[in-house]
């Protein structure tokens, strides 16, 4: 939570990988990478994160919070009137690099 708090958005992602590795139905990390995605413009795999997450049970007791994201979300591609992109410029360090374990890989 530290790295995300901070901005250092490639530590942060790398944790929350860890945690739902250990624990894919690990409802607040979910919610924390989805939010992550976001501050880095990957808003595609914002949405699956969400997806994923409300499939989950526990994830009643944060449904305001997922509808907020993902209209936080859909308010940012329309601001950029962009799709999706790769990390801005300010989002800290980035993305995992190349040949880097993806977030895909442990969602799936």
């Amino acid at each position: 939570m530290e790295y995300y708090l901070q901005g250092q958005w490639f530590e942060a992602e790398k944790r929350f990988i860890q945690l739902l590795r250990q624990n894919p139905r690990d409802v607040e990390a979910r919610l924390m990478i989805a939010t992550l995605f976001r501050h880095t413009r990957r808003w595609e795999e914002a949405l699956r994160q969400l997806d994923q997450l409300e499939r989950l049970e526990a994830s009643q007791a944060w449904a305001l919070e997922i509808q907020r994201e993902r209209a936080l979300i859909e308010q940012a591609k329309a601001e950029t009137g962009l799709p999706e992109s790769g990390p801005s410029p300010s989002a800290g360090e980035g993305s995992p690099p190349a040949g880097g374990v993806s977030f895909r890989q442990v969602a799936a």
